[in-house]
């Protein structure tokens, strides 16, 4: 391939040369209508040599003013991808992609007009996925342009690692036979390599939306993911200052579909916030919200469960963690928005508790402190009876599982250890690090241990392993001004003490942790050990520190433990009709 560059880069020069255009100084070739000399040699870098003239984002007058026409849309093409991102048998092969690609570039150098569109998938500009349009349609960049989120000027030429979309709409229909794909009809087909990050749209595929959003969805997984993006197949529900996240399948959803942020099922989540990945008439313009107050979560199993058919446990998270007027204010709007959406989608009744007294019954309690380590942050919380003592107070450490991440990919940067993305980073956190017993005497322990990431070949870490982990205890070593896990638990137990809720002391005793970076060995002991060092014995006596009774799931088994009582749904759901009665909602939080 890169020979046939330079070839094709040598070929464009001598056109130039015949042009008489190489006499001119660089700075003096002009960027006038078609024509741009940075832009030619990056196409020709794409295998394109441009014949008269390239258009770069064109507005959608010009390119109607040049044909473009919008024409009724297809669905259901033919659809060939090469590679994937949870592995398994191509359907295409690599001769056959690199086959299509040559004619399909060779074609788009025999065409006088090429029309080029910059984009991109997801609207965050620190994790997204920059996208290249070469085109011999107007028409195409016309219907891509309306997908495709903007971004500023030559951002497209300075990523590291743009995908190129191929839109060949005159190329004769029977390229596929020539490569082996059999017949495709008369309509055009679709053809992506995950590996070029190339996507090839032939005929009047550049019609088929929803079958471009599926194919540039598996190209850009891994480009998000190594810029700190989390792609999910998930529906965004804006309402008022909140944002939900909502996961279900497309049956469940139609009667609140007019609601959703964008009619596709697709969003980034980062630090950022959250943003849709591609745009709709019903982004309205926005592109980046902030980060969703809750998840919900809709589904059918195997013996076709419907939502329909049986009340809902929702997991509430954590937030508005005060006692004042504001926060509850926001907590009842946020059970507004939730109880609206299941309704929509005809779920019977709904029974909202939050995350942390779910993990409380998974441990088959219904008192005593949570520590879940979030995504962003720690909560610390006490629970009475299965009520979050909020007037006690909810501490709250600003790191969590994201910043463990981080810290990791900075110490594994030092150390000179090359990764392909965060997904590498993540794996070797939950299968390597832990946290040590003691920090000081663990830096002069052999520690090495060597783990296989498929695909990345073999890694090797050392004191990164226990380092990871210790920034719970000591935020400091990764430049975080906050109270460690350790200061955050026993400040929550002298405010239980010294509230005095009940005759025996013993319901604020027993810690449970929940998330999944609670699930790092050595963890409970630790935090154990340290309480005892920060506490009078008055209240460390009788600790106990339960680590997540089922992992990263224990949530989800505190749901299934309330879903199993005897007396469900009763007292504990509400229904369409009580909520439409109640004026406020009284439900546990």
């Amino acid at each position: 391939m890169g020979s046939n560059i330079r070839e094709q880069l040598f070929l464009l020069v001598e056109q130039w040369n015949f042009r008489g255009l190489a006499a001119k100084p660089p700075s003096r070739i002009g960027e006038g209508p078609g024509f741009s000399y940075g832009l030619n040699w990056a196409l020709a870098a794409k295998g394109v040599l441009v014949k008269d003239k390239a258009f770069r984002n064109l507005e959608s007058s010009e390119l109607q003013q040049r044909g473009a026409t919008v024409a009724e849309s297809l669905s259901g093409l033919p659809v060939h991808v090469r590679g994937s991102v949870t592995g398994g048998t191509s359907e295409l092969s690599k001769a056959q992609f690199g086959k299509l690609l040559k004619q399909v570039t060779n074609h788009l150098s025999s065409i006088s007009n090429i029309f080029v569109h910059d984009g991109a998938i997801g609207s965050s500009s620190n994790c997204d996925a920059k996208v290249r349009v070469i085109s011999d349609s107007p028409a195409a960049v016309l219907s891509l342009s309306n997908v495709l989120w903007k971004t500023p000027t030559r951002a497209v030429s300075h990523d590291s690692s743009p995908l190129t979309v191929y839109v060949a709409t005159s190329i004769s229909p029977g390229v596929a036979e020539t490569v082996g794909l059999g017949s495709q009809g008369n309509k055009g087909f679709i053809a992506a390599d995950i590996e070029r990050s190339s996507l090839i749209l032939c005929g009047k595929a550049f019609l088929d939306a929803n079958s471009i959003k599926e194919a540039l969805s598996a190209l850009s997984g891994l480009i998000i993911c190594s810029r700190g993006g989390l792609p999910l197949s998930a529906r965004l529900l804006e309402y008022g200052d909140s944002v939900l996240l909502l996961f279900a399948p497309d049956e469940a959803i139609q009667s609140c579909s007019d609601s959703f942020v964008s009619a596709d099922a697709g969003v980034i989540l980062s630090a950022e916030g959250v943003a849709p990945y591609f745009q709709s008439p019903k982004s309205g313009g926005s592109n980046l919200f902030k980060l969703p107050a809750a998840v919900v979560l809709a589904s059918s199993d195997r013996m076709q469960v419907k939502p329909a058919n049986y009340p809902a446990v929702v997991s509430l998270p954590l937030c508005h963690y005060d006692d004042t007027e504001n926060a509850k204010a926001s907590r009842r709007q946020l059970k507004e928005a939730i109880y609206s959406a299941l309704f929509d989608m005809n779920v019977p009744a709904v029974c909202a508790i939050n995350q942390a007294t779910l993990a409380l019954y998974a441990a088959r309690r219904t008192s005593g402190i949570v520590v879940n380590i979030g995504f962003h942050v720690t909560s610390v919380v006490p629970i009475l009876n299965g009520k979050v003592m909020r007037k006690v107070g909810v501490e709250v450490v600003g790191l969590g599982a994201l910043k463990l991440t981080g810290f990791l990919k900075e110490l594994m940067q030092r150390n000179n250890i090359n990764f392909a993305s965060m997904y590498t980073i993540r794996t070797l956190k939950e299968a390597l690090c832990y946290v040590a017993a003691d920090y000081e005497a663990e830096l002069s322990k052999d520690t090495e241990a060597l783990l296989e990431v498929e695909g990345e070949g073999w890694f090797t870490l050392s004191k990164e392993r226990f380092q990871t982990g210790e920034i719970l205890f000591q935020p400091r070593i990764a430049g975080v001004r906050a109270m460690g896990l350790q200061q955050a638990v026993a400040l929550c137990m002298h405010h239980c003490h010294d509230a005095e809720l009940t005759s025996d002391d013993a319901w604020f005793k027993t810690v449970v942790l929940s998330g999944g970076t609670a699930c790092l060995p050595g963890l409970p002991e630790r935090l154990e050990k340290e309480l005892h060092g920060l506490l009078p014995p008055l209240i460390s006596h009788g600790i106990r520190i339960i680590p997540p009774p089922y992992g990263a799931l224990t949530v989800w088994y505190g749901a299934k433990v309330i879903s199993n009582l005897s007396n469900f749904p009763g007292p504990w759901c509400m229904t369409k009709k009580q909520c439409r009665q109640k004026s406020r909602l009284n439900l546990i939080w």
